[in-house]
């Protein structure tokens, strides 16, 4: 995540990187992790930016990537909009997840099952995951879909209409019930041939958007953003 921190950086913002459990060296073991542990680190990153944003009297604003998208929608619908975030960004967020990915279900009879990563080597967190993580995304999906509540936020999405994990339609079904009015959907070239990765899903920086794409996605913040 750091090329958007560093864009951030340079556009005049301070960017506080939440780190989640299960996704960074010396963590906990993804098989003993549980929901509470990952809606935890995103509100400790939640409070830390608040108080900052409040001390300098500046706009408090989101940005999340597939899973940390999820956990922030999820914090937003359970704090509700006095929550204090202006604008948020969502890349790929996984809450709406293809129908194909919950074939991972027959493999949830045991927490220390794992799961290879496919994600290439310079950006994966783990080489193999364990199928709890899943497990909770999917138990925190279902809770995100049953919330009464909606969000006021004004909120960019963006997203490969081709994401592997992420189903476009759904997303759209998602955001007209969750955020209406309030969201804007961007949507990326789906040509891979100047993308690195090979993943559709894997959207954080020019190398894997490729230039053009990064070129759009970056202008559209501004705009959506500063103007």
């Amino acid at each position: 995540m750091l090329s958007l921190v560093d864009w951030f950086n340079n556009h005049g913002c301070d960017a506080y990187l939440v780190k989640l459990a299960g996704h960074y060296e010396d963590s906990i073991d993804s098989a003993h992790i549980t929901g509470h542990d990952w809606q935890q680190d995103i509100m400790n990153g939640y409070t830390v930016a608040k108080q900052a944003a409040a001390l300098h009297r500046i706009p408090l604003l989101f940005l999340g990537y597939s899973l940390g998208g999820l956990l922030g929608v999820d914090m937003i619908l359970s704090a509700g909009n006095g929550i204090g975030i202006e604008k948020q960004i969502l890349l790929a967020p996984a809450t709406a997840i293809r129908s194909s990915a919950y074939l991972l279900k027959v493999f949830f009879f045991g927490k220390k099952l794992y799961l290879p990563s496919f994600t290439p080597a310079k950006y994966k967190a783990n080489d193999k995951l364990s199928v709890n993580a899943y497990k909770i995304m999917f138990s925190i999906v279902r809770s995100v879909s049953q919330s009464t509540r909606r969000i006021k936020i004004p909120t960019l999405v963006v997203i490969d209409k081709k994401d592997e994990l992420i189903s476009y339609k759904k997303l759209r079904r998602f955001l007209h019930r969750f955020v209406n009015a309030h969201y804007e959907l961007l949507q990326l070239d789906s040509d891979m041939s100047q993308r690195y990765g090979g993943y559709h899903h894997l959207i954080i920086n020019q190398e894997t958007m490729g230039v053009a794409n990064w070129k759009m996605f970056t202008e559209k913040m501004t705009s959506f953003l500063f103007g």
